[in-house]
């Protein structure tokens, strides 16, 4: 149900953030915003990533006219497509509802896992792509070299606008 393509799914949030909006919040803030499982890489090969219910398979055979394989060749034109596929997807989810939230006067921002990971094959983000979409990010800092001393240790970065 949470697929960021699953039509049910915006409408719940889209339900969600419209009352949350009616309360007299400064703003809406999404949590850990990514596409789906996490990928496994091993040499030139990935493991499947992201998401396989039927609202993307649907989409993904729609627009690239294949199927969402379950094993990737990093080389293949076929997981640039699925890249590419998923970073639009989340771009369309974060522009869809960054205007809901704007259009209100209101800040819009989310966060993520830690950016020094590739974040358009680990989470499908493309933070550039929508730099101008969000008054914010936040990440958590979980890849890092040290010990993280508690949970939720964050990392506020600069505001985008």
């Amino acid at each position: 149900m949470t697929c960021i393509n699953n039509p049910r799914f915006i409408e719940y949030l889209e339900k969600k953030v419209s009352l949350a909006l009616k309360e007299g919040v400064d703003g809406i803030f999404l949590d850990n915003l990514f596409f789906g499982i996490f990928p496994i890489t091993m040499g030139n090969k990935v493991s499947f990533f992201g998401c396989n219910c039927r609202h993307c398979q649907t989409k993904f055979k729609t627009e690239y006219g294949m199927n969402i394989p379950k094993l990737f060749d990093t080389n293949s034109e076929l997981f640039s497509c699925y890249q590419d596929f998923r970073t639009r997807s989340m771009s369309n989810f974060i522009s869809h509802f960054s205007e809901i939230v704007t259009k209100n006067n209101k800040k819009f921002g989310f966060n993520n896992l830690d950016p020094k990971l590739n974040s358009k094959l680990a989470y499908g983000l493309d933070f550039e792509s929508y730099a101008n979409k969000v008054d914010y990010f936040l990440f958590e800092k979980y890849y890092e070299n040290k010990i993280i001393r508690k949970i939720g240790d964050w990392a506020y970065y600069k505001a985008i606008k």
